[in-house]
């Protein structure tokens, strides 16, 4: 990853051209690289006008048979046309001869080379015996004044290494490592511990008080039974900012692993991105606790071999911390073995999230539970803007945002995907109650919205919740949410099952304003709004599409599809000035979920492109694309999204 001002290696100032930068690369000689503005016009590539800045890297190896590559650039990427990089290569190889040596800006470039951008007092790392060196640096005078900046890509040694803070004799620099490391978006590469090496395992053994920064992590693999992460083995009181980590792999018995650390504590992690396949108990890290993560991207395979049976995509326990802007897609379809199952973190506790992503994941089942955000979450826990697009299975509790709750609040939230259980299931939460001390605190569940979905279960199975329980004086709820889904029982057997377009068994709990669409078919006890006829439950302003059932077993209010669609009278006590958006022709949505949904690439902004995606969707045909929510691909689908894209 290159830093936005291209500091690092030798670069040409200014715009130039793919052939001008070609020519100073090969006159620089062998195993240089040279870095190149080139100016771009959009229309080339795109309908609208503009330009911008193209960065671009040509090397030039020994035997000067010239390439060029484009590494992973800031910004929105763009390809060249195939016949400039032809063009270009002909022009090398065709004619060398030809090509004129511009002596003075080789010159300049050869003595940049010499010269580390950074700040001044901060010492260089050119070279792997320089990042190794920073060990002695923490046995001589381990303290927060250790400071340094990474001048070019680093390739560790083939054979491995001992983490820094501890050497290949056994002596090990005390309190880990608390200075500054930075980056300056250059590339450490071949981390993987020494053959002699079998304690807990990263770049460093440990971060104390540290602060790392602009750094990209490549090709790093461990295998062991230690507390590990590629980074290091533990952070705490600690800054991570700019890291990236790609094709890498971890795997340990350890339930403290992932590919950032084993365990977090009282840290933060800002703008951090991950691909790699992780055999631990969690994506980034085992357990984060009292930290932050901000600006998170993470594409984890689960490694079939773990041993271990509980795997959050980004951490196995999530307490007293806070997230913001995460985006994770986990493919776990190959894991054999495992309990606890979760998008997010198995145990979220007493923490907040806010705008979270699980897309495109694939979890097997799960013997336990199994959940698109959390499968576990306690009271004081807030999850609002969860978007989860994903297939569950487990055996006992399902939720597509959360599995069990236990006086947690989920707020502004939507799932789209598959849920499969053997008992409780929901398409927001599976299994719902009061929390906290004395069970004073209610499971509560607001604005919030499932979507092409497809439910099957045995038990409490709910378009919300499967079951949502409540003990006096606190009072789980479901308010102000709707379902557009099918709701199956599994076939197995159909005694003692409820199954509800809201809640299979809301017991004594309160369903307010809510509505559902679709058929609920099997089961003993089925109903449009709940299942159990004998839950106690307050039920208000609660309507189901009677198209597709006619069963209330005495909850909720039937009407059929174009009353639903057509009638703003039906909704007098729905909100439909701030909660609620009501468009005639289409079924009445949430106006939170509407701006959750036009943010189609998923990038935590409304733009344009947003917009040249959604037509990609509608075109093809997609049932993202139903917008209005009517079953149909039409053209009140592109005014539905346009109307609230334009008002966003």
């Amino acid at each position: 990853m290159w830093p936005k001002d291209c500091t690092g290696l030798p670069r040409v100032a200014g715009s130039t051209s793919v052939a001008e930068c070609g020519r100073l690369a090969w006159w620089l000689g062998a195993d240089n690289e040279v870095r190149c503005e080139v100016a771009m016009s959009y229309s080339k590539f795109f309908k609208s006008p503009g330009s911008t800045v193209l960065l671009l890297a040509f090397s030039v190896p020994a035997d000067r048979a010239s390439f060029f590559k484009k590494r992973n650039i800031p910004g929105k990427p763009i390809r060249l046309r195939l016949i400039e990089v032809f063009l270009f290569l002909l022009s090398i190889l065709g004619a060398t001869d030809a090509i004129a040596k511009p002596t003075e800006q080789v010159a300049s470039l050869q003595s940049a080379r010499t010269a580390c951008p950074g700040p001044s007092d901060y010492a260089e790392i050119w070279t792997a015996e320089d990042l190794l060196q920073i060990t002695e640096d923490m046995l001589a005078n381990n303290s927060p004044a250790l400071k340094y900046r990474q001048c070019a890509d680093i390739t560790l040694p083939a054979d491995g290494i001992f983490p820094l803070g501890r050497t290949s004799d056994g002596r090990y620099a005390t309190g880990g490592f608390q200075g500054e490391y930075l980056g300056q978006g250059h590339r450490i590469s071949g981390i993987r511990p020494d053959s002699d090496y079998t304690g807990v395992f990263g770049l460093f053994v440990e971060l104390r008080g540290a602060t790392i920064s602009q750094l990209e992590l490549n090709d790093a693999h461990f295998v062991g039974n230690n507390r590990a992460g590629i980074l290091a083995s533990a952070i705490q009181n600690s800054h991570i900012q700019d890291l990236s980590i790609a094709e890498s792999s971890l795997r340990t018995t350890n339930t403290e692993g992932g590919a950032i650390a084993g365990t977090i504590i009282g840290s933060s992690l800002q703008n951090v991105s991950v691909s790699a396949t992780i055999g631990a108990s969690g994506g980034l890290a085992g357990t984060i606790t009292s930290s932050s993560i901000e600006d998170i991207r993470v594409q984890v395979t689960r490694d079939s071999n773990s041993a271990l049976f509980r795997f959050g995509g980004i951490s196995d326990s999530f307490a007293g911390s806070f997230a913001e802007r995460v985006a994770i897609q986990l493919n776990a379809q190959d894991a054999v073995g495992l309990q606890l199952l979760s998008g997010f973190a198995n145990e979220v506790r007493q923490s907040q999230l806010q705008d979270i992503i699980v897309s495109d994941s694939y979890f097997p089942y799960a013997s336990s539970k199994a959940a698109g955000i959390a499968t576990n979450a306690t009271f004081g826990t807030l999850i609002e803007r969860a978007r989860v697009n994903a297939s569950l299975s487990a055996d006992w509790q399902v939720g597509g945002i959360v599995a069990r709750s236990e006086g947690s609040t989920v707020r502004d939230s939507l799932f789209t995907g598959t849920l499969q259980s053997h008992w409780s299931s929901g398409g927001i939460v599976g299994s719902g109650s009061a929390g906290g001390a004395g069970g004073l605190i209610p499971t509560v569940i607001e604005r919030c919205a499932i979507r092409n979905a497809n439910l099957i279960g045995r038990g409490p199975v709910g378009g919300i919740a499967g079951e949502l329980y409540s003990y006096a004086p606190a009072q789980s709820s479901v308010v102000d949410s709707y379902a557009l889904a099918s709701i199956y029982n599994d076939g197995v057997s159909n005694e003692y099952t409820n199954l509800g377009g809201i809640s299979g068994l809301p017991l004594g709990s309160r369903l307010s304003r809510v509505l559902f669409s679709g058929p609920v078919d099997g089961g003993e006890y089925v109903g449009g709004i709940t299942g159990a006829t004998y839950t106690e439950a307050d039920i208000q302003s609660a309507f189901f599409n009677s198209d597709f059932l006619s069963l209330d077993n005495g909850a909720g209010t039937p009407a059929s599809q174009t009353n639903m669609t057509q009638d703003a009278s039906l909704y007098a006590d729905f909100d439909l000035l701030q909660v609620w958006r009501f468009t005639p022709g289409s079924f009445p949505d949430l106006r939170s979920i509407q701006l959750l949904r036009i943010d189609i690439n998923q990038d935590f902004a409304i733009s344009v492109e947003d917009i040249f995606a959604f037509l990609g969707l509608y075109f093809s045909a997609s049932l993202e694309a139903d917008f209005s929510g009517d079953g149909d691909i039409n053209a009140a689908d592109i005014f539905a999204y346009l109307s609230v894209w334009f008002g966003a």
